[in-house]
């Protein structure tokens, strides 16, 4: 017969093996729309925008070895002593200072703010994404494409004049993220907007200053 502290062990076990293979899936879908060697993730400053529970920046720390890497998120009211490394905080105003990260990411926020949001808004959003992040840097977002959004609102929203209303702003929502990486890419650094299934990725290589 196996004794408690063999059963207690063979639970916490099952559990550290749940929590691994969940951090992996995470990891996995961030890697499907980034791409980032795992070299890179393992040693960059890094912040994750959006973090959520900081599923992702828990794997990069437990299997990447980077002790670096952060995680803020407008859904935590206050840091956990388990973890530090996660915040509070809103995209549109940051609680970093300039220039601090090689890599800030953000996955699944920014279609909301263009739904919920005034367009100022979506400017704001993106350039505290551009202010926090080293030059040199990159800063790289996934969102839902607006043909899927569309297709979503078409489907999901009864009320006609709420539907209207965003679709109305997701249009200017796109179109005011547009006009701003247009204004980006004047000012010399590199934008590079690729849209694969359901999904947008944007990536931008922040210019170095001399």
């Amino acid at each position: 017969m196996r004794s408690v502290e063999h059963l207690i062990e063979q639970h916490h076990l099952a559990q550290e093996s749940k929590t691994s293979l969940a951090l992996k899936i995470t990891f996995e879908q961030y890697q499907d729309d980034f791409s980032i060697s795992e070299k890179e993730l393992g040693e960059a400053v890094l912040l994750d925008v959006g973090a959520g529970a900081g599923e992702f920046v828990q794997y990069l720390k437990k299997t990447l070895g980077n002790d670096h890497a952060y995680g803020v998120d407008f859904n935590i009211s206050t840091p956990s002593p388990n973890h530090p490394y996660l915040t509070h905080g809103d995209i549109q105003a940051l609680p970093y200072g300039d220039n601090l990260f090689d890599i800030t990411l953000s996955r699944n926020v920014l279609h909301g703010i263009f739904l919920s949001s005034p367009a100022a808004s979506t400017e704001r959003a993106l350039s505290e994404l551009m202010r926090i992040t080293k030059n040199g840097g990159q800063v790289l977002y996934a969102i839902k494409s607006p043909e899927a959004i569309k297709k979503a609102i078409l489907k999901d929203i009864q009320g006609e004049e709420t539907r209207e209303e965003l679709l109305k702003r997701l249009r200017i929502g796109v179109e005011t993220e547009a006009l701003y990486l247009q204004h980006l890419q004047t000012l010399g650094n590199m934008i590079s907007v690729v849209f694969r299934g359901s999904r947008k990725i944007v990536k931008i290589h922040k210019r170095t200053v001399q």
